[in-house]
């Protein structure tokens, strides 16, 4: 007698639990082969995260601007199969520039119906990736199955410059920022100069209001 598969599992994480549920509802229809699991706190994605070992995350625009950096670190490090995918009509080229450089593999419009936002988590699930024609002038699809920037993103902040403006803007000290990221005081120092340089802000202040300006960071 031959044992049934293990289903593969998806975590849906929205900053809502009507909007978590709804819509992990509404998936369990469309994909009646895969484990939906709701969630709409930080705190409950991590521990979901390392109990079940997904096979994709879903998060909405505020989870991911919350958790994509530490779930981007987690499938770095624990479980390199999991995929992540983000569902959005707008980001600004700030909070799209943090997202993909954070290993997504999907990025999906909330103007797809479930039959059709189905299909397009299975393509990420197989590590293809998507990317809604809201993105497409900004991103596109990379080699390694993770979704990457076109040249005018890329072009204005390296991935460890974003990291250690948005570490800053949100009250870290270099000090705190080094110890966090492991890197010498002295690079952190060399990545904020270049970051800041290249967004021409002069200040901490400055950096504080285009981070909350591009949502990066909460006011």
């Amino acid at each position: 007698m031959i044992s049934a598969q293990p289903k593969s599992t998806i975590l849906v994480a929205c900053d809502t639990r009507l909007s978590a549920q709804a819509l992990s509802w509404g998936l369990e229809c469309h994909l009646p082969e895969v484990h939906v699991i709701s969630v709409w706190s930080l705190d409950e994605l991590k521990h979901r995260f390392h109990m079940e070992a997904p096979a994709l995350v879903l998060l909405d625009e505020a989870m991911a601007m919350q958790a994509i950096r530490i779930l981007s670190g987690f499938v770095e490090v624990r479980v390199r199969n999991a995929r992540l995918a983000v569902l959005a009509n707008e980001l600004t080229q700030g909070q799209l520039s943090y997202v993909v450089h954070n290993r997504v593999t999907g990025l999906i419009s909330r103007d797809r119906s479930l039959p059709e936002l189905a299909r397009e988590l299975n393509l990420v699930m197989t590590g293809t990736p998507v990317v809604a024609e809201e993105f497409a002038e900004h991103v596109q699809p990379g080699r390694d199955g993770f979704i990457e920037p076109r040249f005018e993103v890329a072009a204005r902040l390296t991935d460890r410059q974003l990291e250690v403006l948005i570490r800053i803007a949100e009250g870290n000290s270099v000090r705190e920022v080094a110890s966090q990221l492991r890197i010498s005081h002295k690079s952190v120092e060399s990545h904020k100069y270049r970051g800041m340089k290249t967004l021409q802000i002069d200040d901490r202040v400055d950096l504080c209001r285009w981070a909350i300006r591009e949502g990066l960071i909460k006011a």
